[in-house]
């Protein structure tokens, strides 16, 4: 969700429309942030009508800031007293804008701040791992209070000495919402999906390989949908996203053009993304035939080789 980025797509687009509107041509792209923000809201909640257990969790990355866009704070409490995951959808959109809002308006006011330094706050660019990772510790906290978590491991009653300010996990309590001291993994499958709009940031490869490590130890699949925004100077793909997919047995797009506008992505989302994982073997969804290790080695700022880098994060 960082500004920069954003505002270069939206100042490309409506440049791009007005000349493609006047030619009598249909919108290229890119999409725009309102576009992505509602096909996140449909795709959600086709995703939440596969199970009736769904709980969905939303977490937003502007510049060096992560924050938890739903559940929203003042929302939880509500989760911990009842146990209940019904999500409103006109409420959940709200709560999404809202959150993003409030997080665009951080970032902006930090890169204001570093206007004089060479951070990500003022290039666009995202702490994209910091989000995966914090997707990874709630994925992981689920994990722990049905006793297949690292800290449940060695200690059984792992989920007994928990308090309600500890996350979004306490809502497990109040209810028998999911399942609980399962010994199959396939009894709840955890997916983090992510969504990025930026260049990949070099100092991000060490923080992303641990987390996707960790998420390859615990049968996390990681799908990831790269919006490139088509000008010449941008990537056109994710070399962090696609090993992150590649790893963890995921799903990999990079939609671009028409693809990314209005109900478009919308379709993409819900005909590549939306499966559960039972059922993937079973389709044709789109394989990288070839990842770029090379690259997303390269950019390592410490310079070490990927084979030593990825053998002591195991």
């Amino acid at each position: 969700m960082s500004p920069v980025a954003w505002g270069e797509r939206s100042v490309l687009r409506q440049a791009q429309d007005k000349q493609r509107h006047a030619a009598g041509k249909r919108s290229m792209g890119p999409a725009t942030l309102e576009e992505l923000l509602n096909s996140i809201r449909i795709y959600d909640g086709a995703y939440a009508t596969l199970q009736r257990s769904v709980c969905i969790v939303v977490i937003g990355v502007a510049s060096n800031t992560t924050a938890l866009l739903f559940p929203r704070k003042n929302a939880l409490e509500h989760l911990f007293r009842t146990g209940d995951i019904t999500i409103d959808w006109t409420y959940f959109y709200q709560q999404l804008t809202d959150g993003v809002a409030e997080l665009v308006a951080r970032a902006a006011a930090a890169a204001a701040i570093t206007t004089t330094t060479a951070t990500s706050s003022s290039t666009g660019d995202a702490a994209m791992a910091s989000g995966v990772s914090q997707a990874f510790c709630i994925v992981n906290r689920f994990l722990v209070d049905m006793q297949r978590g690292v800290t449940a491991l060695t200690n059984d009653s792992a989920g007994l000495f928990r308090k309600d300010d500890q996350g979004i996990v306490g809502m497990m309590s109040a209810g028998d919402a999911l399942p609980k001291k399962s010994s199959s993994v396939m009894d709840w499958s955890p997916r983090i999906m992510v969504f990025q709009a930026s260049p990949d940031l070099s100092n991000d490869y060490n923080s992303m390989m641990n987390a996707v490590f960790a998420a390859v130890k615990h049968s996390i699949v990681i799908d990831a949908c790269f919006l490139t925004s088509g000008s010449k100077s941008a990537p056109k793909s994710s070399s962090f996203l696609e090993q992150a997919c590649d790893r963890t047995g995921g799903i990999y797009l990079s939609p671009s053009g028409a693809a990314q506008v209005d109900v478009a992505l919308t379709e993409v989302l819900l005909c590549v993304f939306l499966a559960p994982l039972s059922a993937r073997p079973l389709l044709n969804l789109p394989i990288v035939q070839k990842v770029d290790f090379i690259q997303a080695s390269s950019r390592v700022s410490s310079g070490l080789h990927a084979a030593h880098l990825i053998s002591s994060c195991y």
